[in-house]
């Protein structure tokens, strides 16, 4: 009985760390694979919005590249930009920075999944969200 009691009590520690431990708003709760595996990749926009305003009919934007070893490519609205991306310290942002240019962008992951990957910004005192699906 002592022993059922036991494991009991070690399941609930187990499953209340697990809840709480989750690394962003969207989840996964757990994955075997990296943050870096799964962020690496050709991405093609699913839906912006600006607000909670759907504004995907306004974006000029073809695809992005994430590369595992950090090079990034945009491809949008006939132009094609280059760079390099990385994660925080945290890994709860992504850091872009085009090639010759020394501003970066940061994006807050909302959703890491190996077919999903949400993000947002914050432009001024709007936030727009990208939900990106594989290409």
């Amino acid at each position: 009985m002592k022993k059922i009691i036991t494991l009991i009590v070690l399941a609930t520690f187990i499953m209340v760390g697990v809840t709480s431990c989750k690394k962003y708003e969207e989840g996964p709760m757990l994955s075997l694979r990296s943050k870096t595996s799964r962020v690496a990749g050709d991405w093609v926009l699913d839906k912006a919005t600006q607000d909670g305003v759907d504004v995907t009919s306004n974006q000029m934007i073809d695809y992005i590249t994430f590369e595992k070893e950090g090079a990034y490519k945009f491809v949008g609205g006939g132009l094609e930009v280059i760079g390099t991306w990385s994660f925080d310290d945290k890994k709860e942002n992504i850091i872009i920075k085009e090639t010759g240019s020394a501003i970066q962008q940061k994006f807050k992951i909302i959703k890491l999944k190996n077919k999903e990957l949400w993000f947002e910004q914050e432009v001024a005192t709007q936030i727009i969200r990208y939900q990106w699906v594989p290409k």
